[in-house]
């Protein structure tokens, strides 16, 4: 069963302050406990040392061989009377029978009927050591005895007792002992006190601080001033549990996919869209962070093992198209934005993810994208079959026309020439526009074909030096991939004739096992990756393609020491040769 304390909490900048009271009034108490005590024995000692330099003294008195000792004697005892710190001191002879004395009605009689045990005992101990002797009187004085040695000329073996008196001193340390006590405590507790103010404003700010910074108050809710009678665990707690369970109302109630990990791939939390988008268990996922491995396509691994490089190199978000196996058999496309969440420090400690089942729409796009190929081979084809030829016979027509002026010896021959030749030059360069957008069937050898009949093209038309390389035979059996690759190329290729100056393009192809890799080389100016550049109509398309087959696209400034740009597109094997 909980105690009331578990059960009502006390704010904390009320329970640290009076801990530290409590701890503090316990330090004090034993502190002052050990300090009095000490205090005790130093003042008996100091008491028993006077005590034995009151009994020395007399004892001098007592041994003086003058005629008036016993009235020196007398004198002296009478003063110690009379001293209120001593309470009695007397000569005793060798038989214990008091013979001078500081009170009147003891004279005569044995000192051990007279005084306390103690003081009995330390006068025994001096005559039988023949030493002085002193001691401690039940806390009520010190006493100590002085022996006489005994003299020839003297048969009496003296003995001096003394008590002084104890309790005044010890009393008088205890009040300062006392007093010191209640000192510190009075300053204690006014720490106390003041610390209590501290803390009940510094919690008090900071409550109101990281409910308003973490926005886990509703909006226009006051927040409670100044927090009177509440525990600051208790209202965090309530208000986090609050803002917890909004979270999952939404996250859970959302029909894209949230996961949030940390950069190393441990899944902290997925919401149930999981389920429904990718067909497997949270549970599982949660348990085995890199099962994902088994569901996406060998193609896009790479793909995401390298989707957080951006955020952590600055980038406020990153984005990813990849395929998944979903159980039902079917391939499904999958979009994911990436967000970095930073720590105070700036560093990326965990990573959000968003991402939806994009399958439908990748499916309009790709008919989208096949209704424009069809297109562009329609145009190039009318193109070449009916304009080219069209052009072709004016260029004839123009030929015979100039030959008839030559016989006659017009003189308008050299301006029919130049007729002919602009058309001739129209012809070729509407050939060109008609091969780009036609090109030779794509599939097996055919990618390397057209791309060399596009170097070609683009000589032509740019009158810039344009040269393919392709040491091996590259076969592309999947005319999908061929298309986009060509496409993606020819886009690359006319970027660097029309805005990047360059005055030589290389085009090289080659395949291995793993990838077929494209890569175009320009020596103008060098590419640079910036918010402007990426909004290019150029850019996205050539992007849009690659994540059509699962390719990458990497555009950089060359580093072989030539200024310009390289750009590397890399497709798997097994999407260009699924067979």
């Amino acid at each position: 069963m909980k105690s009331f304390w578990q059960r009502f909490p006390p704010p904390l900048r009320t329970s640290i302050p009076l801990l530290m009271l409590v701890f503090s009034l316990a330090f004090i108490s034993v502190n002052t406990l050990l300090l009095f005590k000490s205090d005790v024995r130093l003042t008996q000692e100091r008491v028993r040392e006077l005590a034995r330099r009151t009994a020395s003294r007399l004892a001098e008195i007592v041994s003086a061989k003058v005629a008036s000792r016993e009235i020196s004697v007398q004198r002296e005892l009478a003063f110690l009377g009379r001293d209120p710190d001593v309470h009695w001191a007397v000569v005793c002879d060798q038989e214990g029978i008091i013979t001078f004395s500081s009170e009147i009605s003891w004279l005569g009689r044995p000192l051990s009927a007279m005084v306390s045990k103690t003081a009995a005992e330390v006068a025994r101990q001096a005559v039988n050591e023949r030493m002085p002797a002193s001691g401690i009187d039940a806390g009520n004085g010190a006493v100590a005895a002085h022996p006489l040695p005994a003299e020839t000329d003297d048969p009496h073996q003296w003995t001096v007792v003394v008590e002084r008196d104890l309790r005044a001193p010890v009393t008088y340390a205890y009040e300062t002992a006392k007093t010191q006590g209640l000192i510190s405590a009075g300053v204690h507790g006014l720490a106390c006190l003041a610390l209590w103010w501290g803390l009940h404003q510094f919690f008090t700010r900071r409550t109101r601080q990281l409910l308003e910074n973490a926005r886990i108050t509703e909006a226009g809710a006051p927040l409670p001033e100044p927090l009177q009678g509440r525990d600051e665990f208790a209202e965090l707690s309530r208000a986090l549990r609050e803002n917890q369970d909004r979270f999952h109302q939404l996250a859970d109630n959302v029909g894209d996919l949230f996961f949030i990990f940390t950069p190393d791939g441990k899944v902290l939390y997925v919401n149930p869209a999981y389920e429904a988008v990718w067909g497997r268990s949270m549970k599982r996922l949660i348990e085995e962070p890199q099962s994902w491995r088994e569901y996406v396509l060998d193609e896009y691994i790479e793909v995401l093992e390298h989707a957080m490089d951006p955020l952590f190199r600055g980038q406020k978000m990153s984005h990813c198209e990849y395929r998944i196996r979903h159980p039902d058999g079917t391939v499904r496309w999958i979009e994911g934005r990436l967000f970095p969440v930073k720590s105070a420090t700036g560093e990326v400690y965990r990573i959000a993810a968003l991402c939806r089942d994009v399958t439908d729409r990748k499916a309009s796009e790709q008919q989208m994208l096949n209704v424009s190929e069809r297109e562009r081979r329609s145009i190039g084809h009318d193109l070449h079959d009916d304009l080219c030829q069209r052009l072709a016979a004016i260029k004839l027509k123009c030929e015979l026309f100039t030959d008839s002026l030559r016989r006659k010896e017009e003189p308008n021959i050299s301006q029919a020439s130049e007729i002919g030749r602009l058309i001739g030059e129209a012809t070729s360069v509407c050939r060109n526009i008609a091969r780009g957008l036609a090109p030779v069937d794509l599939e097996g050898d055919g990618l390397m074909a057209a791309l060399t009949k596009l170097t070609k093209t683009v000589e032509a038309l740019y009158e810039i030096p344009c040269f393919f390389y392709c040491p091996h035979s590259v076969m592309v059996e999947n005319t999908n991939a061929a298309v986009n690759l060509y496409r993606i190329t020819q886009e690359l290729v006319n970027n660097a004739a029309r805005h990047g100056n360059a005055t030589r393009i290389d085009i090289h192809l080659e395949m291995n096992t793993d990838y077929v890799r494209i890569e175009v080389l320009n020596d103008g100016v060098a590419f640079k990756d910036t918010p402007e550049s990426r909004t290019g109509m150029g850019l996205k398309i050539i992007h849009y393609r690659a994540n059509a087959i699962g390719a990458s696209v990497r555009i950089t400034p060359r580093s072989d020491g030539t200024q310009g740009t390289i750009a590397v597109c890399l497709a798997s094997h097994s999407t260009c040769n699924p067979n």
